[in-house]
C-alpha cells in the first residue's frame, strides 16, 4: 500500500465513496468496506473537532489519518508526529501532511503488531516534536477492529474469489490477432458487404 493510495482513502473517506458501504457502528465507532480494505472512524469533541480514521488494508497493514479544522498542515510535507498510546511510543513511519475537504492533518503508517496495543489502548496522545497537539479516547476500539476484521475477511473472500475467476481464463490470450498474429500470406482478400461476397469467401476458404 502507497502513501499515495492512503491519501486517496483519505479524500474519498470524506465524501463517503472510499467506504463504499457502511458496516455496522460498534463502540462508538463507524466501521465501513472498501476494494482495498476496511476502516474505523470517530469525530472528538474539542477544538477543531479532529476526526481520526484508521484503514486496515488486506495485506494487514494500518494507516492512520488525523484531520482537524483548525490545522493548516501542507498537503505532503513530512512531519515529526509521535504517537503515544498507553505510555508506548509510536513513530508511525514518516508523517505526511494531507488535506481532506475543508480539514487538514497528517497520515502514517504501522505494522499488523500495532493493533493489539490500540485494540487494548485507553488513550491516544499526539506530539508534533515535543509538543502535544492532541489527546484522544480509544475507548470502543476492541469491539471496532473485530468488526473491522471481520469486514476485512469479506474483502479477502472477494478478491480471492476474483483471483481464482481470473486464473481460469489465464491461459487464454486476450487479441490472438494483435500484431498481425497468424496472417497466410499470399492471401487474396474478399470484400464483405453481401451475400455474394459471404459466399465467395467461404468457398475460397474451402479450397485446399
Amino acid at each position: 500500500i502507497t502513501f499515495s493510495l492512503l491519501v486517496f482513502a483519505a479524500g474519498c473517506l470524506t465524501q463517503t465513496a472510499f467506504a463504499s458501504d457502511f458496516v455496522g457502528k460498534r463502540g462508538g465507532w463507524e466501521v465501513y468496506r472498501s476494494e482495498d480494505g476496511c476502516s474505523m472512524g470517530m469525530e472528538f469533541e474539542g477544538p477543531g473537532d479532529t476526526e481520526l480514521t484508521l484503514l486496515k488494508f488486506t495485506d494487514a497493514t494500518f494507516g492512520l489519518l488525523i484531520t482537524n479544522s483548525n490545522w493548516s498542515s501542507k498537503e505532503g510535507a513530512e512531519y515529526d508526529i509521535r504517537y503515544v498510546l498507553n505510555g508506548m511510543e509510536f513513530s508511525g513511519g514518516k508523517a505526511r501532511g494531507i488535506s481532506v475537504s475543508y480539514r487538514k492533518g497528517f497520515a502514517g503508517f504501522f505494522p499488523s503488531s500495532f493493533e493489539r496495543h490500540l485494540a487494548a489502548g485507553d488513550s491516544l496522545h499526539i506530539y508534533m516534536g515535543e509538543q502535544r497537539i492532541d489527546q484522544l479516547s480509544l475507548s470502543g476500539t476492541t469491539v471496532a477492529l473485530a468488526l473491522v476484521n471481520q469486514c476485512l475477511n469479506g474483502v479477502r473472500a472477494i478478491k480471492a474469489a476474483e483471483a481464482r475467476e481470473k486464473a481460469r481464463w489465464e491461459h487464454l490470450p486476450k487479441d490472438p490477432f494483435a500484431g498481425g498474429a497468424g496472417i497466410v500470406p499470399n492471401q487474396s482478400v474478399v470484400p464483405i458487404g453481401s451475400a455474394a461476397s459471404w459466399a465467395t469467401m467461404l468457398a475460397s476458404a474451402l479450397v485446399v
